[in-house]
Order: structure tokens, then sequence, then C-alpha cells
């Protein structure tokens, strides 16, 4: 997401699955599964040009941490349940704490600021 907001920001051509996985040095399988995920959130948009390219779906101003690692979370919205047992409310409890903290503090950390860190 902060390469794909890097070349946005800066008017350059919208990044393909090998132009990401080639300048994050990851295997384009990977990248199409990441990529398929943040287009079913509507975090990304696929734009066409010679081959499929992607930029942000909304303002990246408007897109935070939080919504990013939601979407990479859920997915396509399966959870995997374990067996009731005596200790899993007490897990879940302290996961939903977790989670609590983690939403608050991604939720102020836009794909806007990440990209202009990362220069």
């Amino acid at each position: 997401m902060t390469r794909v907001a890097q070349q946005f920001r800066r008017g350059l051509q919208a990044p393909g699955l090998n132009d990401l996985a080639s300048s994050l040095g990851v295997p384009s399988r990977l990248v199409g599964q990441i990529v398929g995920t943040l287009v079913h959130a509507r975090l990304l948009v696929e734009t066409v040009r010679d081959e499929a390219a992607y930029v942000p779906a909304r303002p990246i101003e408007q897109i935070t941490a939080h919504d990013i690692l939601l979407a990479l979370r859920a997915g396509l919205g399966l959870e995997l349940c374990t067996t009731e047992d005596t200790t899993r409310a007490r897990v879940r409890e302290e996961f939903n704490r977790i989670y609590e903290a983690e939403r608050i503090a991604a939720a102020g950390v836009t794909l806007q600021q990440l990209a202009e860190d990362a220069r």
C-alpha cells in the first residue's frame, strides 16, 4: 500500500504486480494474493495499462493503517473457530483488549503519512 501511495503521490505510473514484487523483493504470487485482498476490501482499484496496475481506491489521507491491517487479517471474512474450552473466553477477552489498543494506534496513522515518511 505504501509503494502504491508513493507512486500515486508522485504522479508516476501505477505499479503492476510485477513492479510491486520486484521493488519489494517478494514473489509475485504473494503480491497477487495480497493485492487481491486489498482490492476486495476496496482499498485499491485496478487500472488498465499494458497489464493490470493499482491505485488507491480513495484519498490516501483517508486510508489508515487500521484499514489495511483489518483487510489483511479479515481477508474474505472467515474466522477460524476453536474448540470451546475453559480458556477460550479468557484468551478471546485478552485478544480483544490488545486488538482495541492496536486499532486506536493504527487509526491515527494514514497511508499518506506512511508514503511521505518512507521517502
